[in-house]
């Protein structure tokens, strides 16, 4: 790996959330139209940073009300004859 990718790389997320200063924007998209490898390391970032996001946006099943169950258990268990 060049040792200008090996600088890059630490910045790509930020690059990714738009968190980088202009400049240094500037350089990595410059980077970027040149490099295959930081390109692709940008993509695979990408469809990482969409997994989470979609894996975190996934509405959960709501919990089973267990109101009264225990005490059902109970009763049906209490109600039987001893053997």
């Amino acid at each position: 790996m060049k040792k200008e990718c090996e600088d890059l790389g630490p910045r790509l997320s930020a690059y990714l959330d738009g968190e980088l200063p202009d400049e240094d924007r500037k350089k990595v998209d410059k980077h970027l139209q040149i490099c295959h490898a930081c390109r692709q390391l940008v993509s695979e970032l990408e469809m990482t940073d969409s997994l989470v996001k979609d894996t975190l946006s996934c509405e959960l099943s709501p919990e089973p009300d267990l109101t009264g169950v225990w005490e059902e258990i109970e009763a049906q268990v209490f109600s039987r004859p001893l053997l």
